[in-house]
């Protein structure tokens, strides 16, 4: 059996070709083109295609050449990089070089490593709808800014900037001079039929009457076209990005009975956690690095958040922990509870804290839907007294 260990880095690649015995019989460095690649594919099979490569699928600088070898039929593995930093810890625990990192991943071949969940479709294109959502929240912060100056009456309002209607208002009127102006606000059409209506309009431009616009130019209205066109490219792609995992995932569709999970909340859960491969409900609370990780030396013992797993997911478990907490009666009950308790030896936690033992909760009631494949009880309940 041989196996071939890649080191990915920005600029080169370090590979190292092992035998069953841990002999070393080929390895050097591989610039990412169509000539170094044939030179080392050229090189190992002399020797032999590889039975298995394993790769570290951290960043995305092993994208490219994981299609590649796969395309080879030289069997790609995209191992987490926690479990291949932990193996290559006890394999050289005196240094860390690019060369010893591609020696411990070949090493790690021969134990069967299990293709990182990072390496799906569903879990890069998940990754890619995040970042174009945070992309989206600077632009609008941005206009935001602006706004404050340029068109107070908005914000005065309380007008989702991202919202359709907003940003159709924002196109044609961006400034408090323009909107003082306005005549047809109020037949403003917005998501193909919709409209802004008179009592919004009207809101609006009283309150655009009393706003104060003293430090207003002509540069603030350009800037705020700009801006209204960007959110707008963006949220054109995050629709886009969300109706692919759509078709990806159609089980996500079972989430959505639980009251406080959205659908990109249930799209982004299932795309990023592997339900399916994890064994328990702690399982999935440890994947996500939501589980206490206790410490204990002598008579001292204390326990902090893990914050050991995957860092998006467990982001997009936190944000559907703050809205569960409003309007989820079980979550609201549980996050008082926590924050409140007075019994003995133990003492409330902090509202952070406690959102995050909500997360915890939303994880495992998760898990519970995937695995038994049912609405949730209090939706079942729900739709029975209806």
């Amino acid at each position: 059996m041989l196996s071939l260990g890649i080191d990915c880095g920005q600029l080169q690649h370090r590979y190292c070709l092992l035998d069953e015995t841990g002999r070393v019989l080929a390895e050097g460095k591989l610039v990412e083109t169509h000539t170094d690649l044939a030179a080392m594919r050229t090189r190992i099979a002399a020797i032999g295609q590889p039975d298995i490569t394993v790769m570290e699928a951290s960043g995305v600088y092993w994208h490219n050449l994981h299609a590649e070898l796969a395309g080879w039929g030289w069997q790609p593995v995209g191992v987490d990089p926690q479990r291949a930093s932990q193996f290559a810890r006890l394999l050289h625990p005196r240094h860390k070089t690019d060369k010893a990192d591609a020696r411990s991943l070949a090493h790690m071949g021969f134990s069967a490593p299990q293709e990182s969940f990072r390496a799906q479709q569903p879990a890069l294109v998940a990754r890619c709808l995040v970042a174009a959502v945070e992309e989206r929240s600077v632009l609008t912060n941005q206009l935001h800014a602006l706004l404050v100056v340029a068109n107070p009456a908005v914000i005065r309002c309380s007008w989702k900037l991202a919202a359709p209607r907003t940003l159709e208002m924002l196109a044609k009127y961006p400034t408090t001079e323009q909107l003082r102006r306005a005549r047809t606000l109020a037949d403003l059409r917005y998501a193909a039929h919709n409209r802004v209506g008179a009592k919004a309009a009207t809101a609006l431009q009283q309150a655009s009457q009393e706003a104060l616009c003293a430090a207003l130019t002509p540069a603030h209205g350009e800037q705020i076209g700009f801006l209204v066109a960007q959110i707008r490219t963006w949220s054109a792609r995050i629709d886009a990005l969300e109706d692919l995992l759509a078709t990806l995932l159609p089980e996500a569709s079972r989430l959505l009975t639980r009251r406080g999970i959205g659908r990109r909340t249930a799209l982004l859960l299932c795309a990023l956690i592997p339900f399916a491969a994890l064994a328990s409900a702690k399982a999935v609370a440890a994947f996500v690095g939501l589980h206490p990780h206790i410490f204990q030396s002598g008579q001292g013992c204390w326990s902090r958040l893990s914050k050991r797993g995957d860092a998006v997911a467990r982001t997009v478990l936190y944000r559907a922990a703050l809205p569960a907490i409003q309007f989820d009666p079980d979550c609201a009950a549980f996050y008082k509870r926590l924050t409140t308790r007075t019994e003995p030896g133990q003492h409330p936690l902090t509202k952070k804290q406690a959102c995050c033992a909500v997360a915890h909760k939303i994880a495992r009631i998760a898990f519970a839907i995937m695995n038994n494949r049912t609405p949730h009880p209090s939706l079942k309940s729900a739709a029975a007294a209806a």
